[in-house]
């Protein structure tokens, strides 16, 4: 029984590896959704003593206009509002990439729940950057199938 499970188990991994694209499709619910990220550096003055930080509603992170060698942070609430639990994936995009990092790139929450995620820019080099923050939401089309978060 124990070698009949172990080989089935092994044949789904082997299949999930092959036909990763498609399983997705078929076992899990995908969707992304994605903020603009802004930043600019510009050489640090001792006599410019105001940062200016942008504020935005849009799916915007706006740091705004900051001296090198700042960090400036933000947070974003992220709620499952899935009836089964969501596997979460974070990624950054294009020029800003170098600059910005995220609290935590994978993980998985429970339905209803919520997780503060912090995005970091650390305004290291001078220039005007521009980016995308991509989450990814993954959630099993069935209660049967929320194991497949732990393994994808």
């Amino acid at each position: 029984m124990k070698k009949i499970f172990l080989f089935s188990a092994l044949t789904l991994i082997l299949l999930i590896l092959i036909f990763h694209d498609l399983f997705l499709r078929i076992f899990l619910k995908t969707s992304f959704f994605e903020y603009q990220i802004l930043g600019n550096v510009t050489p640090f003055k001792p006599e410019n003593r105001t940062v200016r930080v942008g504020i935005s509603t849009e799916p915007t992170l706006n740091f705004g206009v900051l001296p090198q060698g700042f960090l400036a942070r933000k947070r974003l609430n992220l709620t499952n509002h899935e009836a089964l639990p969501a596997k979460f994936r974070v990624e950054v995009l294009g020029r800003v990439r170098s600059l910005v990092s995220v609290s935590e790139s994978e993980f998985i929450l429970s339905p209803n729940e919520t997780k503060i995620l912090e995005i970091a820019f650390n305004a290291s080099k001078l220039g005007n950057y521009t980016g995308k923050l991509r989450i990814w939401v993954r959630v099993p089309r069935t209660q049967a199938l929320n194991f497949l978060l732990g393994i994808i």
